[in-house]
């Protein structure tokens, strides 16, 4: 077996697991606080990261770098382990499941236009039609209008979907500094202190004494925390070392179609056939907007820089 279809079925088995958890997460919602969930979730996503960066990497913390960085880390933190998750949680607890992948998938899109405005990176006529097809796979998926209560967890999840493109922006920016010095593994435990000991703290000062929690359901608290929130980075850096961004990117857009399969045994849930059509034709305009031409050195660049993000 080649390196790089060993890297391709190490992602897609990243995104097939990621994909489950969240649907187990759908069957966790129904049964516990939504808060609960979101900060215990967090909470054992830090001790992981905690855990493997200063015990088993045994890395120190870089204060300077840190102090250089620490406005730009602490947005990074607060966008996305404490704004996005907290839509991530409510969203899931209020949409099914497979509709809450759907609107995930359009971060791509939103990173793109947020990079025109913020980083004046230009996108090329194929990424816009790209965009423009995979839009229109919304008219597609939701044929008719959503209740009161979806309509406000779809835009709750919108503005998520905003943060993590911001993320996704200003982890670009950091990482375009030569001087920056943070490692992947550093920059990862250095948000998620900034961004999501404060939920910690806060599900600690209010949330306590937990309700009885299930073996279960700390088994699906603890996969998500793992393969979300913490090695999920690691796995996707070492990918990106053999398969170029836009090959992970299509890869990880699989994850909509896993859900999808996966909530049909698990949930009882039923994918009609004009969910199925939108689906295709947001996939379709992603993998449009992915396959950009490209000069080598670009690519070459390009794969470099999301390595150094993740």
């Amino acid at each position: 077996m080649s390196q790089h279809l060993k890297v391709v079925l190490m992602l897609l088995s990243l995104v097939m697991v990621g994909s489950l958890g969240s649907v187990w997460a759908k069957m966790v919602l129904d049964q516990m606080s939504m808060f609960t969930f979101l900060w215990l979730m967090v909470a054992s996503g830090l001790v992981v990261l905690l855990l493997y960066t200063f015990v088993f990497r045994r890395k120190t913390v870089p204060m300077l770098i840190l102090k250089r960085h620490g406005l730009k880390l602490l947005l990074i933190g607060l966008s996305y382990f404490f704004i996005y998750r907290l839509a991530f949680v409510f969203a899931l607890s209020k949409l099914p499941v497979t509709t809450h992948a759907y609107v995930i998938n359009f971060t791509g899109l939103v990173t793109m236009i947020l990079s025109v405005i913020m980083l004046k990176e230009h996108p090329s006529r194929s990424q816009w039609a790209g965009g423009i097809l995979a839009l229109s796979g919304v008219f597609v998926y939701f044929n008719e209008l959503p209740d009161l209560t979806e309509i406000l967890a779809l835009s709750v999840l919108s503005f998520g979907v905003l943060c993590l493109a911001l993320t996704n922006v200003w982890i670009r920016q950091l990482s375009a500094q030569q001087d920056s010095g943070l490692s992947s593994t550093m920059l990862a435990t250095s948000t998620i202190v900034l961004g999501g000991l404060p939920l910690v703290l806060y599900g600690l000062a209010t949330d306590l004494p937990l309700v009885p929690v299930s073996s279960f359901q700390w088994f699906v608290i603890v996969l998500n925390a793992s393969v979300v929130l913490a090695f999920g980075l690691i796995i996707w850096s070492y990918a990106l070392r053999t398969i170029r961004s836009y090959e992970a990117s299509v890869l990880a857009s699989s994850g909509v179609i896993f859900v999808a399969l996966f909530s049909v045994p698990i949930l009882g849930d039923q994918i009609e056939w004009f969910e199925w059509c939108g689906i295709g034709i947001m996939l379709l305009g992603l993998i449009l907007m992915q396959k950009q031409p490209k000069a080598k050195n670009l690519v070459e660049k390009e794969v470099k820089v999301v390595n150094e993000i993740l």
